[in-house]
């Protein structure tokens, strides 16, 4: 008899057309701090993940954003993106059609997966940014605009085969996810949560308690595994 874990995997193996939401849980994998950590070791930590700071207005949110910004690099540079990163760079040009991620921390870019860069020219579409609010920064979408842009394209007979969620807890204090998961679950013809230990699963047709780096290696990307060291 097939487990529902088999047969989630097997609609995600199967499925030609893919909408992909995927949160902290991936960057968490790589070495950063879980930035709703309990009792995280410095204030620094949290800062990594402090979008009140990262997307405020005004002069002196702007300097402290560009600190930030710098921070995020220079932690990026010494972390290697997952092994997830890796299968999602394979797959960006090829079954995933649009792609939702709350993590700017740098291993987008060490991936190949550059915000604001059009990776699929035949079907007009781009990475999008999460927002946490209606500020805008270069290279990121907001939410809002970003989502109706999907819903147009993909409503009714134009239904993707997929919309997966990978690596987040759906925190309930996080407004737009309510939201926004809503939205694009009603796009999909199957919807499928990935995460170690999930919480809010209603509504999902299928729930694989795993983490990002897992569910590529039940995806059978052996060869991805040794990938996720960085090179000589």
């Amino acid at each position: 008899m097939t487990s529902p874990t088999d047969e989630g995997l097997q609609n995600l193996t199967q499925a030609g057309s893919i909408i992909l939401l995927y949160g902290a849980g991936v960057s968490v994998s790589a070495g950063f701090e879980p930035f709703r950590k309990q009792g995280a070791r410095t204030q620094v930590d949290m800062s990594k993940w402090d979008w009140a700071l990262a997307l405020g207005s005004g002069e002196i949110a702007a300097a402290n954003w560009l600190k930030w910004a710098a921070n995020q690099h220079k932690e990026a540079m010494e972390r290697v993106p997952t092994k997830f990163h890796r299968w999602l760079n394979l797959e960006k040009s090829n079954r995933i059609k649009e792609i939702f991620s709350m993590n700017v921390d740098g291993l987008e870019t060490q991936a190949g997966l550059i915000p604001g860069i059009h990776y699929y020219p035949n079907m007009g579409s781009r990475p999008n940014i999460l927002l946490y609010g209606d500020q805008d920064r270069q290279d990121m979408t907001d939410i809002y605009t970003a989502v109706t842009d999907v819903e147009r394209k993909y409503k009714g007979r134009n239904k993707v085969d997929l919309f997966l969620v990978v690596g987040t807890s759906i925190p309930p204090q996080v407004y737009h996810l309510k939201t926004t998961i809503p939205h694009l679950k009603a796009l999909a013809k199957c919807s499928i949560y990935v995460d170690p230990a999930p919480k809010r699963i209603n509504g999902f047709d299928y729930v694989l308690e795993m983490t990002a780096d897992d569910l590529v290696e039940a995806l059978g990307y052996s060869d991805l595994v040794e990938s996720n060291q960085r090179p000589a």
